[in-house]
């Protein structure tokens, strides 16, 4: 039902984001890993790195923060099963919040818009879920850290995606499961993104993105995009997945 009001709030033209910020009185972070094959030893421990700075760096400023990390992988084969694990569940405690490792060591592929299907229709977003957003009155930021492409398509076999073309049946289209995010429960992204050099997959990571940040770069076409397609700058780190300290401060504010 909330994803049949978001469609309404696309359709007729109403920019949620026009309206004054909602006070807040908590904020949950929860950073999406990717676990991809393409994601080497190397990466994910960049990955890793990130994550743990930028966790330990949230939960210093706000003691109202909460803290939860998701791994997301898709298995081809047989069949196509995209799947996510809730690594670390919501928490204010920096010691268990980079308490994990890898959970998706042999699965092969990725594709983002499936692995979001599944928690959305799992519930775990709803109160009570997994993770809740949705019970109390909180700041929701989302930080996505991948090397994945805009789509398969042109391999015709899937996955390495952050757009749903194909290979996701229950998945929203194109950048709809990020856009129903940001419609639903008023959530920010950001993404930090090492995608190969490829220009396409560099405006995908910049069309999930929210408006701020510094980058001003080539972005996609995201129509339903509460904040306008297109506009820029976006909370968008392209190139490495290992963040310096000045890219760290720039996130956490």
């Amino acid at each position: 039902m909330k994803y049949v009001w978001s469609i309404i709030l696309i359709i007729s033209g109403i920019n949620i984001k026009a309206q004054s910020e909602p006070c807040y009185n908590c904020v949950k972070v929860i950073f999406i890993v990717d676990n991809s094959g393409s994601v080497s030893s190397q990466m994910f421990s960049d990955m890793k790195s990130t994550v743990d700075q930028l966790s330990t760096n949230y939960l210093a400023l706000n003691n109202n923060l909460e803290i939860a990390i998701v791994q997301y992988a898709t298995l081809t084969g047989a069949g196509i099963d995209h799947q996510y694990n809730i690594t670390v569940p919501f928490t204010n405690n920096a010691i268990t919040a980079s308490n994990w490792g890898r959970f998706y060591n042999n699965w092969n592929q990725d594709h983002l818009p499936g692995s979001l299907a599944k928690m959305r229709l799992d519930g775990v977003w709803n109160a009570g879920g997994l993770i809740d957003i949705t019970s109390e009155n909180c700041k929701i930021e989302f930080i996505l850290i991948t090397d994945a492409l805009r789509d398969s398509q042109s391999w015709g076999s899937c996955c390495s995606d952050l757009i749903n073309i194909n290979f996701a049946p229950n998945a929203l289209p194109n950048y709809d499961e990020y856009n129903n995010l940001k419609y639903v429960y008023n959530a920010e992204f950001t993404v930090i993104h090492d995608p190969f050099l490829s220009s396409s997959a560099f405006g995908a990571g910049a069309a999930i993105s929210s408006v701020g940040g510094n980058y001003s770069g080539v972005i996609d076409n995201n129509p339903g995009d509460p904040q306008g397609s297109g506009a820029l700058p976006r909370k968008y780190y392209s190139g490495t997945l290992l963040l310096s300290q000045n890219q760290i401060d720039s996130i956490v504010v």
